[in-house]
Formats: C-alpha cells, structure tokens, sequence
C-alpha cells in the first residue's frame, strides 16, 4: 500500500479496495495528488468525522471528490471482500463521478444563483399549504437521512446520509444562521413547520472555489472544517495531466461504447453506430503531448479538459478548434447580463439602484479573488493590456473595496 497512506488507515481491511479507487479515479503521482488522496482516505476512516469543506479552483473536480468520499465513508467499516465487492460494481456518470443513482444515501445542492427563500426550502424542506400552490417537500438533509428512491438502508444506517452543499460561499447570512442548528446538533424545521423538530445525523461536505473567510460566519467555519481537503487544479498537477488525460479518454471511450450498445437494443438504430463506437481509438501520443501543455486552469481544469477530449474523440475537431470553442464559451457565459442577476435576486425592500450597485460590487470582489489567487488569469490579463504588474496590483487590491462618500457606504 502506498507509503502516502497513514498507519491508522493501513489497519483496516475495506483500505485496499478504497485506495485502489482512489488511484484509478485520480491518477498521479505528483505531492498535490498524493496529498489529496491521502486525505480523502483519513477522513473516509475517521468515523467521528462529519464535515469536511473542499477547496480548489472551478472545475478542478470537487463533486467529483464529494462523492468519492460519500461512497468512502459507506464502505470503510465493511470487511475487505464486502468493500471489494462493491467497488467492483460502481457505476459513472463521467470520467471519475460516481453515478448519484447508485448512491441512494448522498444528496447534492448548488447554492450558486440560488434565491434565499427557494434555498431555504431545499436546504430543509417546506410544509403543507405554506405558500400558494407548493405542496410538502423535503429538503436535502431529511432526503439523504431517508434515503433517496430505492433506499439502501444498511449504507444510510452507516453513514447516516451524506449532503454536499456546492458553493457554500454562496450562502445568504441569514440562512448560514439556519445552518448552524443542523451542523452541530443535527436540528433542522421544515419551513412554516416551526413546531417540529427533525434530525440529522450524517455527513455534510461543503465546497467552494473562494475564500470562505470573507463570505461566511465564523461559527459556520468552525463546523464545516473536521477537515479542510485541497482539490488542486491541473496547474498544481503538471506531473499527472499525461496519466489524467490518458485515464479520463479511456473513460469517455468507455462510456460512449456502452450509452450506443444499449441505445442499439432498439431495432430502429442503425448498427453504423455500433461499429462506429467499436472503431473509437484513443488519441495519438502526439495530440495527447499537445493537450498536456495547455493551461487548463485557463479553461475550466478537469472540466475544460473532459470537454475538450470530447469534441476531438466524438467530433472529430482539431485541438485548436476545441479549444476556440472553449474560449467561445467561457465569453458567453462571462456576458450574463445586468436583466438577468436582476431575475435572480430575492426582493429585500430595497430599490432597482441599490440592486445595481450591489451586483456590480460582487462581481468587482469576485474579479478582485480571481485575480489575487489564480496567477495564470492576472498572468494573462497582464499580457494582454500589456500592463506593468506593480501598477495593476494595487488597482487590483482596490477592487470590490467600499470607501465612504456623503455619509454612505458605496463601491469603488
């Protein structure tokens, strides 16, 4: 077993199967790589343990971390035949992402772009005949207790359910309050169903690309933090992109073949699908040498990455061009406009222009954040403007700031 695995894991028998996993689902060899997997298995195999907060930029894989260690916790108090076996038997939804349908136990929520109230009611579930024509719904913690759809009751009793709450920073202060109940003594009410107490008693993992020290309370950050795991970005992984590309292409090639082969069941398919996916080959090792020199982190690291070997497997596109439609992409989604936040944001009593200023003065912040801790994106922008890197620093520092002006409190 690997040396980076420390002498109390090594002692229990489900490791194997586990670590075996681990190596498959996020090969390398370099120190952020082994790190990260050697944290993952101490937190799997601490059975006190029952938060864990991932951080790593966007799109570096931390749904993909959550639910390898949701999956972990499940089997680390099995026998070694017992966790072997079902390892043998998972299922993915993509390269490395266990299918959440086979883990009926684990239960996701994005906080991005959420309204406060429609959070609320998924965080912990809403009533009957509280609002107009909403009927009762249960929330995320009370649907990863029970177990979601054909509930598999011996891991729910392990784990006791596990929630993964994406983009945490994303919170609303009044609802990380809300939280607070649940993270430490497993307490939760339905909205509009004050005088009913349910519980919760497993595992929450929460993720977020930012820094959590500004956005969030800090008792929040106490509870959140059993264990704090780093996903590193491919920038962080330059050793391991060669086996990463090489694992996540077998892996598409894989899944492809088996989405045609049960579409082909069908009659009506033509078998040119079929022998078309059976002809699928991976890259030549000259494109895979050429894709390993790109900046991922530029592009959406895993995510860019699995994009990009799909539009040169399954379309046919030259590296260049995959990567030109990548850049489209990112412009297009970077161009949401000032209408649409608009849409997004809970009414508060405030007016259309205090709206307006407080939308820009996030996006400031979160451009102030990039630029601070992503150098590959302040590297880029420099050349771009052709700028002298001590001048932007400090236009840097002042973005996102407030000063004072007529006695109120406004952006920069």
């Amino acid at each position: 077993m690997s040396s980076d695995v420390s002498k109390m894991v090594r002692g229990f028998p489900a490791s194997t199967a586990l670590l075996t996993l681990l190596e498959q689902q996020l090969p390398g060899v370099s120190a952020a790589t082994r790190k990260m997997r050697g944290d993952l298995l101490d937190f799997c195999f601490d059975l006190t343990a029952r938060t864990a907060l991932l951080r790593g930029p966007i799109g570096a894989g931390k749904s993909t971390i959550a639910r390898l260690i949701a999956f972990g916790k499940r089997i680390a108090p099995l026998r070694e035949a017992d966790a072997g076996q079902l390892v043998s038997v998972l299922k993915f939804s993509a390269p490395g992402l266990i299918d959440e349908k086979v883990m009926h136990w684990y239960v996701e929520l994005a906080l991005t772009g959420l309204v406060d109230t429609l959070a609320e009611s998924q965080l912990f579930g809403i009533g009957k005949g509280v609002a107009t024509e909403v009927g009762e719904r249960i929330g995320v913690f009370e649907l990863a207790q029970r177990g979601r759809g054909a509930t598999d009751s011996e891991a729910v009793g392990i784990t006791g359910g596990v929630v993964f709450l994406d983009e945490i920073a994303e919170l609303a202060p009044a609802l990380q309050a809300k939280l607070l109940p649940v993270l430490s003594g497993g307490v939760f009410h339905r909205v509009g169903v004050e005088s009913k107490d349910l519980t919760f008693r497993g595992i929450t993992i929460a993720a977020s690309w930012r820094d959590i020290g500004e956005a969030l309370r800090p008792d929040l950050i106490s509870r959140i933090t059993d264990r704090v795991i780093m996903v590193p970005g491919l920038a962080e992984r330059g050793e391991d992109v060669l086996s990463i590309i090489d694992r996540t292409q077998t892996d598409l090639i894989s899944q492809y073949r088996g989405y045609v082969r049960e579409l082909a069941r069908n009659a009506a398919v033509d078998r040119t699908w079929v022998l078309y996916a059976d002809a699928l080959k991976p890259l030549d090792s000259s494109t895979v040498k050429q894709l390993a020199t790109v900046e991922w982190n530029s592009f959406g690291n895993m995510r860019g990455l699995t994009l990009a070997l799909r539009q040169i497997l399954f379309g046919g596109k030259e590296l260049k061009h995959a990567l030109q439609d990548l850049e489209r992409l990112r412009e297009a989604k970077d161009q949401d406009t000032l209408i649409d936040q608009l849409f997004r944001r809970a009414a508060d009593g405030t007016g259309l222009a205090n709206h307006v200023r407080e939308i820009e003065r996030q996006k400031r912040s979160k451009l102030r954040e990039i630029l601070m801790n992503d150098p590959h994106s302040a590297k880029r922008l420099l050349k771009h403007l052709g700028l002298d890197p001590s001048k932007v620093s400090h236009q840097v520092q002042q973005l996102g700031r407030t000063r004072r002006r007529a006695g109120k409190v406004v952006g920069e």
